[in-house]
């Protein structure tokens, strides 16, 4: 199978100097991150690459229960605490966490966690002060969690230094109700764990991309001229452009446009759009910034396979061949759905 180049780059393993991820360089909780991530608590937030952590993105609950089963290794089990967990990747950390005492749940009732609601910096200390364990102290750190619901264990994790604060330098307020921030939790877990930040080297290669010049779209990469379509989908009424039309354009190929009216429009496949390879050499589809391809989510929205016997073959090396060239510009895809078909199809 081949398709145009889209213009896309990886970037693989860590980058020398400036640590393992290259979106934390210089920040305050930078050394905190690298020693989280030494010790496998953390592994990024951009699977399955992993070469970023995120440091200002929030932290959900499901996530602060992963970061802590690695921290304390919690062990399996199999009771299914909560009902509204099923299918999270993060359901077997929620679980051990429960199991363990560290989480009671979301509700009165402890039969929902909200595995994606964000967790407030009230709710990390009292997780933080379950799973260590904190004993109590009476020393009203902070003029801001007076009568707070998690006042208790906010002063047990400032008693033995694992917050410092919210408000530097004069940290007399804790701000129990913010979100916690992933940069912020790394340097929580790294003083409860007791770990040593490392502040890595300055990185020695630059980051990916061009952040310092510009430098001109490869020619193969730019965006096709389609002043004079080939087909152009609809009349200028969003009733015109269908799921037919658009199967009926891309099997046909040349340069497709579309005319449905002034205003951005979805067309929802009823049917997926397969590229015949005998239309080419080069197909482009252009939606003109305005047309979105819907798959309603249960069906495919576009399908091209060079080996595919049944869409042409045109070489007795389907595999490796240069055509048809298909480009797809100005147009959004949503809500496609391949589940269950083959993956080598």
């Amino acid at each position: 199978m081949w398709f145009a180049a889209l213009g896309l780059s990886l970037v693989l393993g860590v980058l020398p100097g400036g640590g393992s991820f290259v979106d934390d360089d210089g920040t305050v909780h930078e050394g905190s991150i690298e020693a989280i991530a030494k010790i496998g608590v953390t592994k990024g937030c951009n699977p399955p690459v992993n070469d970023r952590y995120c440091p200002d993105r929030s932290v959900n609950r499901q996530q602060m229960a992963a970061f802590l089963t690695r921290a304390l290794n919690l062990p399996a089990t199999t009771v299914d605490f909560f009902a509204d967990d099923a299918g999270s990747i993060f359901e077997d950390d929620i679980n051990r966490l429960a199991a363990a005492g560290v989480t009671r749940g979301c509700t009165q009732d402890r039969t929902r966690f909200c595995p994606e609601s964000v967790m407030t910096r009230g709710q990390m200390a009292a997780m933080l002060a379950r799973a260590f364990n904190y004993p109590a102290s009476g020393v009203d750190r902070f003029a801001d969690d007076d009568g707070h619901v998690f006042e208790a264990d906010i002063q047990a994790i400032a008693a033995l230094g694992v917050t410092l604060g919210c408000n530097p330098p004069d940290n007399d307020r804790f701000c129990p109700d913010a979100v916690v921030k992933r940069g912020a939790m790394a340097s929580f877990l790294t003083r409860a764990l007791n770990l040593t930040p490392t502040t890595p080297p300055p990185r020695e290669s630059p980051l990916p991309g061009n952040p310092d010049g510009v430098y001109p779209v490869p020619a193969d990469a730019r965006a096709e001229d389609t002043l004079t379509p080939d087909i152009v989908i609809g009349n200028g009424t969003p009733s015109s452009c269908t799921s037919p039309a658009v199967v009926d354009a891309v099997a046909q190929g040349g340069i497709i446009t579309f005319d449905c009216g002034p205003n951005p429009h979805t067309i929802v496949m009823t049917e997926t759009a397969k590229v015949v390879n005998t239309a080419g050499p080069e197909i482009v589809i252009d939606g003109g910034g305005k047309v979105t391809l819907s798959g309603g989510g249960t069906g495919r929205i576009l399908y091209m396979n060079t080996c595919d016997p049944d869409q042409v073959w045109t070489t007795s090396h389907c595999q490796n061949q240069d055509h048809p060239r298909l480009t797809i510009q100005n147009l959004t895809f949503t809500e496609a759905n391949s589940s269950g078909l083959d993956p080598d199809g």
